[in-house]
């Protein structure tokens, strides 16, 4: 018997609309946590290597946005001291889109010295500076012509680390933000912004979505970002999606500190050992074998670690749909 007016559809909707860390033991809603979300559920439950996540709801990421000290908490607590996180949409479908994952989120001066004792101060602060221009252009809507161009620009690492602090002490009239949690809301309220932008609504609801689409996050945990071993990020798939035939395709980069994978091409994927190919390809294998269709991978390598980050139904032509079901069909 229910007591105090309480409805069992609202005790439904505040359980549904609750965050919490993604770890493969309960159903994950995709109206309600997104495409990215189910994903990343459903990995980990066949224990495979995803580093940790945490679903947010719509709801919820509304309440980070208006500043829930209460919310943000929830969402930190649930990582280690230290841990630097990756901000990403996680729509209702994958063809919705979303805006681009911003990396790296809770680095700060103390972090900074952490990651200089471990991997270096010319490694952390090449980190640190990327994150303080990411912040200022994709969060707060900084030109990025005010940067100059790191490439062309001869200074040391932690040189261009004061530069960039001092620029956007300057731009907006006070020190870059040291803590976590209102980098994290400024973060997610940029990420909100470009979802309820004209264009980005336009163009979704071009590729099916309703007009009122939410936006729900994954905060995952950053990997990828060390200098010992093979590092970096990238994106595969073991087949061609024209013939269906069995190779492997994408693209990696093992520079990608301050900003996620751009996809720009669609070859033969090449990594700089054969022996990261072949788990790579080997992990395609897996999940074909046990989702029972081919799916194209994001991943990650830190310290010559395999990461899974995400996996979205692979895109194939008529001739490779049929050559795939074959496939599967005879395995």
């Amino acid at each position: 018997m229910l007591h105090c007016g309480i409805r069992v559809d609202q005790i439904f909707v505040r359980e549904v609309e609750r965050l919490f860390e993604l770890d493969g033991n309960r159903d994950v809603s995709r109206e309600a946590y997104g495409w990215r979300a189910e994903s990343i559920s459903r990995l980990k439950a066949l224990d495979l290597p995803v580093p940790r996540a945490v679903a947010v709801p719509s709801a919820r990421v509304r309440d980070i946005v208006s500043g829930s000290s209460a919310c943000i908490a929830d969402v930190l607590d649930r990582f280690d001291d230290n841990d630097l996180l990756a901000v990403r949409s996680s729509s209702g479908e994958p063809e919705w889109g979303g805006p681009q994952a911003i990396l790296n989120v809770g680095i700060n001066h103390d972090v900074h010295q952490v990651i200089s004792g471990r991997l270096g101060e010319c490694f952390a602060s090449e980190l640190y500076s990327g994150f303080v221009k990411t912040f200022a252009t994709e969060v707060r809507g900084l030109d990025p012509d005010s940067f100059e161009d790191d490439a062309l620009h001869a200074c040391a690492s932690e040189s261009r680390l004061t530069r960039n602090l001092d620029l956007y002490e300057k731009a907006f009239g006070e020190p870059f933000p040291q803590r976590p949690e209102v980098q994290l809301q400024e973060v997610c309220a940029a990420l909100v912004r470009s979802w309820n932008s004209k264009t980005a609504r336009l163009l979704r609801m071009g590729r099916g979505a309703p007009e009122n689409a939410d936006l729900a996050l994954v905060i995952q945990e950053t990997v990828g970002t060390s200098n010992v071993g093979l590092n970096g990020v990238g994106w595969a798939r073991g087949y061609c999606c024209r013939s269906g035939r069995r190779d492997l395709f994408g693209q990696f980069c093992r520079d990608a500190l301050q900003s996620p994978l751009t996809r720009l091409r669609d070859g033969a994927l090449t990594l700089p050992s054969s022996r990261a190919q072949q788990t790579v390809f080997n992990l395609l294998g897996e999940l074909r074998a046990r989702l029972k269709d081919e799916h194209e991978i994001l991943f990650a390598f830190e310290e010559d670690c395999l990461w899974l980050l995400g996996t979205s139904l692979g895109r194939r032509q008529e001739e490779a749909e049929i050559r795939i079901a074959v496939d599967l069909a005879e395995e």
